[in-house]
């Protein structure tokens, strides 16, 4: 694998998947086979907190990664890809507050959103308010410093 000099991957048992639900074989049969932690919605709904603090004090930094199609198409669709089954808004949000409270959050992206499928901007809304608590995670952060 090519890497950029200076920087190397994320070890698969470093990286945390949360709420997706939709893979093709191809993607499922990667998934099973790699050393990444899955948490379906189901899976986020009895609670993450206990895997996040096993965590805890094992990383120096965070980067939190939100596909907005996590979200359970009822709630609104961010994209083509948005089927039942996912997050709703205020469980999203409850997660996402887990992981910034317990790991050191010290970046983080929005995708995934595709406007087209939003014509009531009800995804567009929980984005914002999404980006509002994570930009807040992150002034935390740094307030106290970086290591």
């Amino acid at each position: 694998m090519a890497t950029l000099p200076g920087f190397s991957a994320v070890p698969e048992e470093r990286v945390m998947h949360f709420g997706a639900r939709d893979f093709d074989a191809e993607e499922e049969s990667l998934l099973h086979a790699a050393r990444v932690e899955r948490f379906p919605a189901t899976r986020m709904r009895n609670g993450i907190r206990k895997s996040l603090d096993e965590r805890r004090g094992t990383m120096k930094g965070l980067y939190l990664h939100v596909d907005l199609d996590v979200l359970d198409s009822g709630e609104g669709k961010a994209n083509g890809y948005a089927i039942p089954g996912g997050l709703t808004a205020v469980e999203l949000e409850s997660a996402v507050r887990d992981i910034a409270e317990v790991l050191p959050l010290r970046a983080a992206a929005i995708t995934a959103y595709d406007p087209a499928f939003d014509p009531d901007g009800r995804v567009a809304g929980i984005a914002i308010a999404l980006a509002g608590s994570l930009a807040a995670s992150l002034d935390d952060f740094f307030a106290r410093g970086l290591d």
